[in-house]
């Protein structure tokens, strides 16, 4: 899901703790589509946060 404003990312992400389904679902969901090959990019995006934690952690350190 993309969200436009902050506003709209605390909807989204209060409607998701709240409704637990919809987050399992979606989990599903990207799990199917990763297994088809059709799919990579929450696995993508952990990859890039992992890497650039590090990174931003000096960073702060630094700051």
């Amino acid at each position: 899901m993309e969200c436009k404003t902050k506003d709209e990312l605390i909807r989204v992400l209060d409607a998701l703790l709240d409704q637990k389904e919809i987050l399992r679902n979606m989990n599903q969901e990207i799990l199917r589509l990763h297994g088809q090959k059709v799919y990579s990019g929450g696995y993508e995006v952990v990859k890039l946060l992992t890497k650039g934690l590090k990174g931003l952690r000096k960073s702060f350190v630094n700051l």
